[in-house]
């Protein structure tokens, strides 16, 4: 048990270290960009090849005669040009990596992308007579060749980018950067391009005239004199899934050897029953196609299933949802370049493994008599299980199918757990570069993370949209105390947001993400209006309290706000006095005098202004005197430590004697015992808010808490 466990961690720590290198993670970043235009091509491909009867004549009369050539544009416009769009993706992305690392140098990634474009393009065979690309190698058939360009035009770029001699450098009068950056890169651009087309200049002197087909070639041919073993089926299908993996078209580079050998057997067998006589090949075309190829290369329909069992929720188990209906056409591009598989090293074994082990158990199923010889040809697109009776004329096809279906998925499982855990270590570490940042701000320009991190912020922003317009987010409350007597006099709402996935979202995570992406006026708005409606029906109930509500700095900048206020505080009939609103001290003690303007403008409405994190700032207490405010809130630096600090006392006593005497009250938040609460009793500060009365609680909660009152000490 303990040689598993850490026979586990060995793959695991190997392909963790695989996935971070920066070529690797690259490829899949640059597969994944590419996920919309394979969802889009797949689609076409699996309504323009449907496997059911009168399905083409039904949309010949439902759209006309035509209807194909729609879909067979969307398939042109998608997976008939990926090889192009992948070169430019995968560039994209090493360009994005250069530049975390590379901050002084910063390339725009567009350029390398387009270099390496024309790199690929220069590398494809001239059509004679008739100018124009081969069409068949724009696509997933010439992928491969496709990543090599990316790698190396993209990688020879850089390094020429930093030979000095080479760099166009001048000042630009202009604000716009892109030409001084476009002339910076004009020569390493040409010469990556011209390294390229001296290669594919050698390459046709060599009497290589077509480098993509020179490749097929070269690696099927030693199968032409091989002839129909166990052995050769293993070797067939071992590098068919090795060159998927690896990018290449497998199916399409081995359909050489498919034709000398796979194909004339399933038609011998069918001579043969057609005759009356026994079957004699167990490896054929149907054979492969029926019980290996479930769901498309590397039986990938067992690993949507291992899929949707392990992964509870993430990116993986959507792909594997979107991926089902397709799989059980047999189409599996979306999975292959969503996931992705292809370089992807933890699904290296099991994407190999599961058809060599299913071509093993179903040849012996078919030689043991347990299973009849495959002796009818069968439309790639046929689903499992329907294929498997109709390739053999046996149900035992399609049980065979089912035994396959729950050992691949078997192989698959204890992959997708290590792919799982380790999705879930990117994550908690991208997690942890996000919290440090929302105390100083996400785009804080000295603040620098890594791109997962910026994926799962832009993530976790498009979340927080939707959970605004689906009204997902609410209040919880925490009562504020007057310590000597007990009595609740006021409450704090705090927003908080249950992520779907990852449950309660940090607020200052959250609230910040709201800040950068504009969503924070929405949501204050909001906030407002339900802490008001909060307010108004605990005042129906008797319950008289000043509900407090944070605002945001970006709020500040709307002079829309007291208009909002007025019409949040009509609309549910509640006197403004019950109503207090917090600002930061930065923000209300700033120099913009405007936000002056509209603080004074919301007080003149008879609302309570409180000022929040007050006593370490760099503002001068002088400052107070432009506003009418009710409440200082000590800054959580000072309640902390008050029962042992002698300076943190000194200020407080200081600040409470000044708050009094400006006939402001000064509350202490974040009192969690009573030693804070008899050092800041004794400093003459008696309203407290913190976890020592309540923690912040639903509405119902709140209200009973409120009634009753809090315990003296």
């Amino acid at each position: 048990m303990t040689a598993k466990v850490e026979s586990a961690g060995d793959i695991s720590g190997l392909s963790r270290r695989l996935l971070n290198n920066p070529y690797l993670k690259a490829l899949r970043n640059g597969l994944t960009l590419t996920l919309p235009l394979v969802i889009a091509g797949c689609l076409a491909v699996l309504l323009l090849n449907f496997p059911v009867q009168g399905y083409q004549e039904f949309m010949n009369r439902l759209f006309g005669e035509r209807w194909r050539e729609l879909l067979l544009y969307i398939h042109n416009g998608t997976l008939s040009v990926m090889s192009l769009v992948m070169v430019v993706t995968i560039s994209h992305s090493l360009a994005e990596h250069r530049n975390l690392r590379r901050q002084d140098d910063v390339v725009n990634p567009i350029v390398p992308s387009l270099v390496s474009l024309a790199s690929l393009i220069a590398m494809f065979r001239v059509m004679i007579p008739t100018p124009g690309l081969p069409m068949i190698w724009l696509g997933v058939h010439g992928m491969f060749l496709a990543i090599i360009v990316a790698l190396i035009s993209s990688r020879l770029f850089f390094s020429l980018r930093r030979i000095r001699w080479l760099n166009i450098t001048f000042f630009s009068e202009e604000a716009d950067p892109a030409i001084p950056n476009a002339f910076s890169s004009l020569l390493p651009g040409l010469v990556t391009i011209f390294f390229f087309t001296v290669f594919k200049t050698i390459a046709s002197m060599l009497g290589i005239g077509d480098l993509h087909q020179y490749f097929y070639d070269v690696l099927s041919r030693p199968f032409m004199h091989l002839g129909n073993t166990y052995g050769t089926a293993i070797l067939y299908n071992l590098l068919r899934h090795m060159f998927w993996f690896l990018g290449i078209h497998g199916s399409n580079l081995m359909e050489p050897v498919a034709t000398a050998i796979y194909v004339p057997a399933l038609e011998a067998n069918i001579v043969a029953v057609t005759a009356g006589n026994a079957p004699e090949y167990v490896f054929n075309k149907a054979f492969f196609d029926t019980f290996i190829s479930m769901g498309g290369s590397g039986s990938t329909i067992c690993l949507i299933i291992a899929s949707l069992i392990c992964s509870r929720h993430g990116s993986m188990r959507k792909i594997s949802q979107l991926s089902l209906l397709p799989a059980v056409f047999n189409i599996n591009e979306m999975l292959i370049f969503g996931l992705p598989i292809v370089l992807n090293p933890i699904f290296l074994i099991p994407f190999l493994l599961v058809p060599l082990v299913l071509c093993t158990t179903s040849y012996i199923a078919v030689v043991q008599g347990v299973v009849p010889h495959t002796v009818h040809n069968v439309d790639w697109t046929a689903p499992v299980f329907i294929s498997g009776y109709t390739a053999t004329d046996s149900i035992a096809g399609s049980v065979l199918q089912l035994a396959n279906i729950v050992i691949g998925t078997a192989i698959y499982i204890p992959f997708v757990a290590v792919a799982e855990r380790m999705k879930k270590d990117v994550f908690n570490q991208a997690f942890k570069e996000l919290m440090p940042g929302f105390y100083q701000g996400i785009a804080d320009k000295d603040y620098s993370i890594t791109q997962e991190a910026k994926a799962l912020s832009r993530s976790l922003t498009n979340d927080l949209a939707h959970a605004l317009e689906q009204n997902q987010l609410f209040l919880e409350y925490q009562p504020q105390v007057e310590s000597l007597t007990g009595k609740v006099f006021g409450v704090e709402a705090l927003m908080r947001w249950n992520h779907s996935h990852l449950g309660r979202t940090p607020p200052g995570l959250f609230i910040t993400l709201a800040e950068e992406a504009g969503l924070i006026k929405d949501m204050g708005r909001w906030c407002l209006d339900e802490a008001c409606r909060q307010n108004a029906e605990w005042r129906t109930d008797g319950i008289d309290v000043v509900m407090s509500v944070n605002l945001s700095l970006h709020q500040l900048d709307d002079f829309a706000l007291v208009d909002d206020l007025r019409m949040i505080l009509d609309r549910h009939q509640l006197p403004p006095t019950a109503l207090e609103v917090e600002v930061t001290e930065s923000a209300a003690l700033g120099p913009e005098s405007y936000k002056t303007d509209i603080l004074q403008r919301i007080h003149a409405l008879g609302v309570r202004l409180a000022i929040d994190d007050f006593g370490m700032g760099h503002s001068s207490l002088v400052y107070l005197k432009k506003f009418p405010v009710n409440t200082l809130k000590l800054d959580r630096v000072l309640t902390k430590d008050v029962e042992g600090s002698h300076y943190s006392s000194e200020i407080i006593f200081t600040i409470s004697e000044l708050a009094y005497t400006l006939k402001i009250t000064p509350l202490a938040e974040f009192v969690d015992n009573v030693e804070q609460l008899k050092a800041l009793q004794a400093l003459g500060c008696t309203m407290i808010q913190g976890y020592l009365f309540s923690p912040p609680l639903g509405p119902v909660a709140c209200a009973e808490f409120i009634k009753n009152g809090a315990k003296v000490y």
